[in-house]
């Protein structure tokens, strides 16, 4: 206690005091308690991001996937159109080959 004149004002201290302690106590709960609710909210944002990241490995998986179906299919399209057109051009060569030869015989029969 301390030199005070009032016994009045002793008793005011002893409750400041009490009351400064209890107030600490609640802010040290407070802070306790919003620890825990960030560690609990740091996890979950965790898992969620653990969540989204495998998500996105499948989705990357599957458009690879599906890139490689297409470049396979449009090769075989490809290549089937290369065929078209060698069968196209084969057919047209030996008609300008029997065109030439029939122009060449129509020429040397008007020669003779």
């Amino acid at each position: 206690m301390t030199n005070w004149n009032d016994d009045r004002l002793d008793k005011r201290d002893e409750e400041v005091k009490e009351g400064f302690a209890r107030l600490e106590a609640q802010i040290r709960e407070g802070v306790a308690e919003s620890d825990k609710r960030f560690a609990r909210l740091e996890g979950q944002i965790m898992a969620n991001r653990r969540e989204a990241t495998e998500g996105l490995a499948g989705v990357r998986s599957e458009m690879n996937q599906g890139f490689a179906e297409l470049r396979s299919e449009m090769n075989l399209g490809f290549a089937q159109m290369h065929s078209a057109y060698a069968t196209l051009t084969r057919t047209l060569l030996v008609g300008a080959i029997g065109i030439i030869a029939a122009l060449i015989g129509v020429a040397g029969a008007l020669l003779t």
